[in-house]
């Protein structure tokens, strides 16, 4: 956000800052109401997929269990991503489709967010095949986001709302309180994996261009 809102500035003055940081509440972007369906819901699609690959195979994960963490995580979580996103969307991947493709753009994004992220895996004690799947999710996550986002009329709203179901959902499993706090189905080989085909499946349907343009 720090370093966004700095860029901004050198190109727009206070008045570019001023308008940047309001897109927390750009929801009018969103023309097609039932984008609010896609964003709220790809979190828990991703989580449970997953928890139904832990159970095909055979590894007997317990059954979710809702508890006040996930409302409450939502809400931080909420708070965290409008100042994450403000640089990783709404100047870095805005600043990069000018001048990219859509899905070069997001994969630029995601190289380096999953990168920064990198080092905190590996500092939880993670091992290098973990760190390097859960890399490879991370890219593949950032397509679909600019997917939902470009699809939302690029709504930093939209992609504050998404980003806390990428996460609080896993919390309806018991996590370990030491680490990443990820609960034992956890598994970034099939994150990734699932991950990559939702990703392609999307990019196909809406155009590596824009992924905005459905061609059906």
């Amino acid at each position: 956000m720090m370093a966004a809102t700095i860029l901004v500035y050198r190109e727009s003055k206070a008045a570019g800052v001023k308008d940047f940081l309001a897109r927390i509440l750009d929801y009018p972007r969103i023309k097609s109401k039932i984008w609010y369906a896609v964003v709220l819901l790809a979190g828990p699609l991703i989580v449970f997929v997953q928890y139904g690959i832990a159970l095909w195979w055979g590894s007997q994960p317990p059954p979710p269990r809702f508890t006040l963490l996930v409302p409450l995580s939502f809400i931080g979580f909420f708070l965290v991503a409008y100042v994450e996103e403000l640089g990783w969307t709404a100047y870095a991947l805005d600043t990069l489709q000018e001048r990219r493709s859509a899905i070069t753009a997001s994969v630029l994004v995601g190289v380096m967010w999953a990168s920064l992220h990198a080092p905190v895996w590996a500092l939880a004690g993670q091992s290098l095949a973990w760190c390097v799947w859960q890399w490879i999710y991370v890219v593949a996550l950032r397509v679909l986001m600019a997917w939902i986002y470009n699809n939302t009329g690029r709504s930093l709203f939209a992609m504050d709302l998404l980003h806390p179901g990428l996460f609080v959902w896993w919390y309806l499993w018991p996590v370990s309180g030491t680490g990443l706090s990820m609960p034992s189905l956890y598994d970034p080989r099939s994150l990734a994996l699932s991950t990559i085909f939702l990703a392609a499946t999307v990019t196909y349907l809406w155009g590596p261009k824009t992924l905005a343009q459905y061609r059906l």
